[in-house]
């Protein structure tokens, strides 16, 4: 079947469906030639939507072909949610067998992209990574026993895939285990997937063992307070808070400083509820983010007032945080006001000066993609400027922002940018993203 796959790509580059010719010098890799090219276009004003695209699948298709051992796993994860775009370019690479080999396959791997039996009999060279492919593909419930011993396998790699695994299957029988890596895996990572997936199984647990599961995960973040604001937002919803969550975020409102706040947000972002005495609790909560928004040398300030979650509550508040001394507390709080129409206008104003303002880099960014979300086309002079930027993050953000305010033509030469990552960034993001490209 793959050998039929393979083989069509071969007919379909040889054919009359071939692809543009900006498309084919970005295959080949012949940038000084893709950039001439790409310049004059978009002089021109001709360079159309699809052929872009085409240009940044080629981008990246070439990006596949070049990889070697080293350079492979950076690459994947980089251009991680444009693995399933450029599937048959990866599928080439796997089947070469070069050094970069393990990696393809483990991204296909990674994205479901692979079938039981192409997992299942994987001819990975890594030991490790022969097993963290088969490990992804243990989704049954007769995987149960090879399930769980993957979750206490030695290697990072196939835990991370044994708990992706155990997010699909939602067997209860897992939960044990997954709070155990909760609680004691040594890799921060790992923990919080593996809380994310025994929420998700602790769904299909009866009502009179919720309790007990809340325990056991309470537990675990007085391991890890890193782990206090996923458990918070758990312990808020249903059915947790039902069966014993409540009780918990009482007792996290009216305490320490850290786990008040998370408490507090999770409340406030949650659906309220009509049961006795919740009504008191979200005041409470509410209490807690507004002494936190006034008190003086709060270390905290920053992200209270990005975690906001009822705005009409906060504007008194936040009305006095807009002469903050810190540009990024600002910006913070401009983008909140964003959605008062009492403040919008207001809001808007103090925004776009940021977003002009390369001084407070931090701050800039905080309103270029509020100003971008809002599809305010004042930004874009910012923005098109930036695509010349030293910084590569700075020249990927921009890139970032013409996408998504449909404005991708703007951004063709950063397709040909001298940095690799650069350009692999901003062809991932003109894939991914579905808005028009060349208005």
């Amino acid at each position: 079947m793959r050998a039929l796959v393979f083989a069509s790509i071969v007919v379909l580059a040889s054919s009359g469906c071939a692809p543009s010719g900006l498309a084919q010098l970005a295959r080949s890799g012949k940038n000084g030639e893709l950039a001439s090219r790409v310049a004059e276009r978009q002089q021109r004003g001709t360079l159309g939507d699809n052929e872009l695209r085409d240009v940044a699948r080629g981008v990246l298709e070439f990006g596949v072909s070049r990889l070697d051992e080293m350079s492979a796993r950076g690459f994947f994860d980089s251009i991680d949610r444009c693995v399933p775009l450029v599937e048959r370019s990866i599928l080439w690479k796997s089947e070469k067998r070069d050094s970069a080999h393990d990696a393809a396959l483990l991204a296909l791997a990674t994205h479901d992209l692979l079938s039981n039996g192409e997992a299942a009999g994987n001819r990975a060279f890594d030991p490790t990574i022969r097993r963290a492919i088969e490990a992804r593909a243990l989704v049954h419930r007769s995987d149960a026993v090879a399930r769980r011993n993957a979750l206490q396998d030695s290697s990072v790699l196939v835990r991370e895939q044994a708990i992706e695994a155990s997010l699909h299957a939602a067997d209860t029988g897992d939960l044990e285990l997954l709070l155990e890596r909760v609680r004691l895996d040594p890799d921060a990572r790992v923990r919080r997937r593996a809380l994310d997936a025994a929420r998700t199984t602790a769904r299909h647990l009866a009502s009179a063992q919720v309790p007990r599961f809340l325990e056991q995960i309470e537990d675990a973040a007085v391991r890890d307070p890193a782990l206090e604001d996923a458990l918070a937002r758990t312990l808020a919803a249903s059915p947790f808070y039902e069966h014993g969550g409540r009780r918990t975020l009482e007792t996290w409102v009216g305490g320490s400083s850290s786990r008040s706040f998370r408490a507090s947000v999770a409340l406030l972002d949650a659906a309220p509820r009509r049961e006795p005495g919740d009504a008191s609790l979200r005041a409470s909560a509410l209490s807690v983010m507004k002494t936190r928004l006034t008190a003086e040398n709060d270390a905290g300030l920053l992200d209270t007032v990005r975690s906001l979650p009822a705005l009409d509550a906060f504007a008194e508040e936040l009305s006095s945080l807009v002469r903050h001394e810190s540009p990024t507390v600002r910006a913070n709080v401009f983008v909140q006001l964003l959605r008062s129409p009492q403040f919008e206008a207001e809001a808007v104003r103090e925004l776009i000066a940021f977003a002009g303002n390369p001084e407070h880099p931090e701050a800039k960014a905080i309103a270029t993609f509020a100003l971008v979300s809002r599809e305010d086309l004042r930004v874009l002079p910012f923005v098109q400027r930036d695509v010349m930027a030293q910084l590569p993050g700075r020249r990927i953000a921009a890139a970032r922002a013409l996408v998504l305010l449909g404005r991708s033509s703007r951004a063709a030469s950063l397709l040909t940018d001298r940095d690799a990552s650069v350009r692999n960034a901003v062809a991932c993001e003109m894939l991914a993203n579905e808005r028009g490209t060349a208005r």
